[in-house]
């Protein structure tokens, strides 16, 4: 009886899903953290710099696009490099468990949608490194008016 092999399988294979899904929620929310001091940090570095582009007239949206221009180049490239090594990963990941678990349910071949996901992941990065320093540039000038 397989029962228990499959059922220890089953079980190895939902502890990876939920120990996966909660790593890439960790690093969304230490992304956004780090994305929320270093902001910040600029912010305070530049203040006199902000003064003067104040008086001059330049408006918040202009400020927060400078701001954020390079902070999501940055989070596009690294998510590129990550997703790179993440695809590189999953790959010998398959090839390493393609003799071990070949026939069964558990066999870690992607389809075609998770592989759409994982490299989406660089994009989805850069969406949320966008709206986190917006929204921290505006609310840092909004304080400092």
């Amino acid at each position: 009886d397989h029962g228990r092999s499959l059922a220890a399988l089953r079980s190895l294979a939902i502890t990876i899903k939920v120990l996966g899904a909660a790593f890439i929620v960790s690093v969304g929310l230490l992304t956004m953290a780090t994305l929320l001091v270093v902001t910040r940090a600029g912010i305070g570095i530049h203040g006199d710099t902000l003064e003067v582009l104040h008086l001059i007239g330049a408006d918040e949206s202009f400020i927060a696009r400078e701001f954020t221009a390079p902070v999501v180049k940055q989070a596009l490239l690294g998510g590129l490099v990550g997703c790179a090594a993440a695809v590189a990963s999953l790959l010998a990941l398959e090839r390493l468990t393609a003799d071990l678990l070949s026939g069964t349910l558990f066999a870690p071949k992607l389809a075609p949608a998770h592989w759409a996901a994982v490299s989406a992941v660089p994009l989805v990065l850069a969406a949320l490194t966008l709206i986190t320093a917006r929204v921290t540039v505006h609310r840092s000038l909004a304080a400092r008016a």
